[in-house]
């Protein structure tokens, strides 16, 4: 806005009536007109000559605020009331004269004074309001009396203008009579001196200057006389005047206040996109100030937004203002909502520009939102409905969100990448299309469901109720065909040595499904009491249905005439487990093969334990076990009947023999109908104990209470030692097994074979395993059931021909492993194991390999097939530090449930680990821990491919 040319007056030409009329006319020609004007008057005592100071006199503004001076105002050059006046009839001055006045109760109070006894003088200042420049000024001043009228000296005055607070310089002219030697402008100022000695009045004109204040002052009397009154040592009298009139020309520049636009915007929750803001233009001088009031447009207060008037304050020189405008989020998706903005009351001086109206949008803030509750993509990847977050709201910004990823039925990293996905929105972008990392495997599965949820909003924006959705990956493989479900039956369970008429028994496998034109060969593995090559002969392992048939032919238990009485013993085939079939229910059948050699000459009244020699014919008969085991020669045959036998001492075997108890030849997982024979010995002592070199030793069909010591213990070389379907109670030894087996220097061969090793109690703190196996050429350790012990089930170590197996034994609940197998060479097949390890070593498991403990025999050919392994620590470990040769290998084994992983190979070498089920139809995951992972502790590797994708 252009300046503004003023004309302003203050005080009047000619006096003042001495009344109440002259009085209310000097108020508002000086002191209301000045408010009016802008123009603050100040009256001081100030140090202007000497740089003193004395109290601040100021003259208060009539209109701004009540001034205690105008009670006591009177122009009456006498009776005046004390020294509180400022005005007179003739003009205006400054209260409170020099002390000299103050014992002449005639003398006017209110001039611009000089105090000749301490060089001071006070101070009359006008100072303009901001933004104003006084360019000419006419002063009118009274009461200005020269020599001639005021006897002492010409009085003499003093004017400085400023601008900004500088000084700046100006030149006066003398106008309406007078000398124009009274107006002295060699200095940065004014100096006139009186020289008016009819009524005292001096004008004189200031041109083409450029102020904002002007500040008389007196200076001391020119061509002073000697005759200066003085009372009391003070000098009562000197140079003083009033000022009668001022008549100014100026400019304003008017101080402009307006909105910066026509339009604003905000978001709901109260984030500015483009804030309201109000700018000054004009002058900038000073303090300026508007008020900005609200009305409704399409948003309606109080529900959309406060609308009480705003305050817009500018400080000296400020030129903008941001205003917050209270707005309600109310979290209801809206349109664009509009509040009508105008300035109004602007502060004196200031004006409203052009731009006094504005109108504020209020935005809903960007909402971010998945578009459907459901997406599909094809398991390649390929979208058919693509996975889609919008934006609506506000789009003027950038935003962001996540897209979290989590298992439905597809689980990762099996079948998606799970990293969560950051979805940017460029500003003006409304939708963006999200690809999700889809793994393309080649399992035949149903339909599988990923779940998405977006989170953490940037850039203001907030997130939409469609906040999850779902995307359904559908598969592209083709299923396999069906496989076949194979079984086994024994066609005809009894068998007889030669001679017996019950003949030959025999198995049968049979198929069902998968496609019949083709021939299946099924793998089975062969155990029981019955000892291949000694007892019938040996089985081959494998069995082919010729194409187009659904049965086997029979397979038969041919019984070899061995000469040797011993009780009914068994022959069980189970189906191992194998690519080309399913294993059915009925996956396993027994032989029970018949003896053909009795024991004879047994005496109507014999006693208690009998004994029989090689031949089966009857000898003598003893009180205690012991005694017979001590009366007896080489390869006797001891028979305790049932009863509890209290032995003193451990039973010590010395020489071939067999030991038979009334449970031999009957499983004792399935119970007995005759009476037990029951066999203890002293606490603290192993029950039996075998020599080193005694061969051919059997211990059958005994109940064995154990005294916290072994219940069998061998500690040399023992070939051919046979320990089988016994049952075994009692306190096991705190760290030992149950059995203990040790040659000491390799060599032997031992069978442990279904026995029962389930109720042995144990202490706190204890190592109790079921069976330690030590240093042995030949081990088959087989149908045994072993639970609730604290170490492993099957200890084995420094096993080293290929024939020993560890098959078909169960064992569960297990302190430590329920088999370990440390050096050697051993197929490990069959076995059914569960709550092994709970809470042992980071490489303990089910099934645990190793070197030898005895540090001489390293791993060799170790098959580890067709196991169940389920709810241990590890399914299957190598301990930390072993080497693993190729000829270990872990193969169609079930690994369900186990806690901390599938398989953890603490060792080196690679293990061949392929056809295995994993316990997820995605395979295992190499890394992390659970049920499916593969922990590779050190530089070992596996190899998991081709894995079952289901169970065995």
């Amino acid at each position: 806005m252009a300046l503004i040319n003023l004309n302003g007056v203050l005080g009047q030409a000619t006096n003042y009536t001495n009344d109440a009329t002259g009085l209310t006319e000097f108020q508002n020609e000086w002191l209301t007109a000045a408010d009016n004007q802008g123009i603050t008057i100040n009256g001081t005592s100030t140090a202007t000559f000497n740089s003193t100071g004395s109290a601040d006199l100021s003259l208060l503004n009539y209109s701004t605020n009540p001034d205690l001076n105008l009670s006591n105002l009177n122009f009456a050059i006498t009776g005046q009331a004390g020294n509180d006046t400022f005005g007179n009839i003739a003009g205006i001055g400054v209260a409170d004269s020099y002390d000299g006045w103050w014992n002449d109760a005639t003398k006017v109070r209110a001039e611009i004074n000089y105090n000749p006894n301490n060089g001071e003088s006070q101070v009359l200042t006008f100072k303009w309001g901001p933004n104003q420049s006084v360019t000419s000024a006419l002063i009118d001043l009274s009461l200005f009396a020269p020599k001639s009228g005021e006897k002492y000296g010409d009085e003499v005055g003093f004017l400085q203008a400023f601008k900004d607070g500088k000084l700046v310089d100006i030149n006066a002219t003398r106008v309406g009579g007078g000398l124009a030697s009274s107006i002295d402008n060699s200095g940065i100022g004014v100096k006139f001196t009186a020289d008016d000695a009819t009524n005292y009045d001096y004008k004189f004109q200031i041109s083409n200057a450029d102020f904002d204040e002007l500040r008389f002052t007196a200076r001391p009397y020119a061509n002073p006389t000697g005759t200066v009154p003085v009372v009391n040592g003070i000098i009562t009298d000197s140079s003083d005047y009033l000022v009668q009139k001022i008549d100014y020309t100026s400019t304003v520049n008017q101080p402009v206040i307006q909105f910066s636009a026509p339009q604003f915007s905000v978001r709901e929750d109260g984030t500015p996109i483009l804030a309201v803001t109000v700018v000054r233009s004009g002058g900038l001088e000073g303090p300026a100030s508007a008020t900005i009031n609200l009305t409704n447009g399409t948003a309606v207060a109080p529900g959309d937004y406060n609308n009480t008037p705003i305050t817009v304050n500018f400080a000296d020189g400020q030129t903008s203002q941001v205003i917050t405008v209270p707005v309600v989020n109310d979290g209801i998706p809206e349109p664009t909502e509009t509040v009508n903005l105008s300035l109004v009351n602007p502060s004196p001086g200031a004006v409203i520009g052009p731009q006094g109206n504005a109108v504020l949008n209020i935005i809903d803030p960007p909402t971010l939102q998945f578009s459907n509750p459901q997406y599909v993509v094809n398991e390649d990847g390929t979208p058919i409905l693509a996975v889609t977050v919008v934006r609506s709201g506000d789009t003027s910004g950038a935003v962001s969100a996540t897209v979290n990823l989590s298992n439905g039925t597809a689980t990762t990293p099996a079948d998606y990448n799970n990293t969560p996905i950051t979805v940017n929105f460029a500003p003006g972008v409304t939708s963006q299309v999200v690809n999700v990392p889809i793994v393309d495997d080649t399992l035949v599965e149903p339909t599988e469901t990923v779940n998405l949820a977006l989170v953490n909003p940037t850039g203001g924006a907030i997130v939409g109720t469609q906040n999850t959705a779902v995307l359904n990956i559908l598969d592209n493989d083709v299923p396999p065909p069906a496989k076949p479900v194979v079984f086994v039956a024994a066609l005809d369970p009894t068998a007889g040595e030669p001679g017996l008429s019950e003949g030959n028994g025999t198995f049968q496998f049979v198929r069902t499904g998968g496609d019949i034109t083709q021939p299946l060969t099924i793998q089975y593995t062969t155990t029981g009491t019955a000892t291949p090559g000694a007892d019938y002969g040996a089985l081959t392992g494998t069995v082919t249905i010729a194409a187009g048939q659904s049965v086997s032919a029979p397979v038969t238990v041919t019984p070899v005439t061995d000469g040797i009485n011993e009780p009914g013993e068994t022959v069980t085939v189970k189906i191992l487990e194998d690519l080309p079939y399913q294993v059915g229910s009925a996956d396993t059948a027994t032989v029970q093969i018949l003896n053909n050699d009795p024991l004879t000459g047994t005496p109507a009244n014999n006693g208690r334990v009998l004994r029989y020699n090689s031949s089966g014919v009857f000898q003598q008969s003893y009180n205690t076990i012991t005694d017979a085991v001590v009366g007896a020669t080489a390869n006797d045959i001891i028979v305790p009947q049932a009863g509890f036998y209290a032995e003193i001492n451990t039973i010590t075997i010395d020489k071939p023999l067999t030991i038979r108890g009334t449970n031999a030849g009957v499983s004792p997982g399935t119970g007995s109908s005759v009476s037990q024979t029951v066999l203890s010995t002293a606490p603290g002592l192993p029950v039996f104990t075998v020599l080193p070199g005694v061969n051919n030793v059997t211990i059958e069909g005994m109940t064995i209470q154990l005294g916290g010591e072994n219940g069998i213990r061998l500690q040399g070389v023992s070939n051919n030692l046979v320990i089988r379907q016994n049952v075994f109670n009692g306190l096991g030894p705190a760290n030992g097994g149950v059995i203990f087996l040790d040659t000491g220097v390799g060599g032997g061969s031992m069978n442990v074979i279904d026995n029962l090793i389930r109720d042995v109690s144990t202490t706190a703190g204890s190592t109790t395993s079921g069976l330690q196996a030590f240093r042995f050429d030949t081990a088959r350790i087989t149908d045994n059931v072993i639970a609730n012990l604290t170490g492993p089930g099957i200890a084995a170590d420094a096993i080293t021909n290929p024939a020993s197996i560890i098959t078909n034994n169960k064992v569960t609940n297990a302190g430590e492993q329920g088999i370990q197998f440390a050096g050697g060479n051993a197929t490990i097949e069959n076995n059914q194991i569960a709550d092994t390890n709970i809470s042992q070593g980071i490489d303990r498991a089910g099934i645990r390999l190793r070197d030898s403990g005895f540090g001489t025999t390293l791993l060799g050919t170790v098959n580890v097939r067709g196991n169940l392994i389920t709810n241990s620590y590890n399914g299957v470990a190598i301990r930390n530090g072993t080497n693993i040769p190729n000829t270990v290998t872990l193969n169609y084994n079930n690994l369900i449930g186990n806690t901390n992983a599938a398989l953890y190979h603490g060792g080196t070498g690679n293990l061949d680990a392929t056809n295995n089920w994993w316990d997820d139809i995605t395979g295992p995951v190499v890394g992390g821990t659970g049920r499916n992972a593969i922990i590779l502790a050190s530089t070992g590797t596996v190899t998991s491919s081709p894995f079952s994708t289901t169970v065995f």
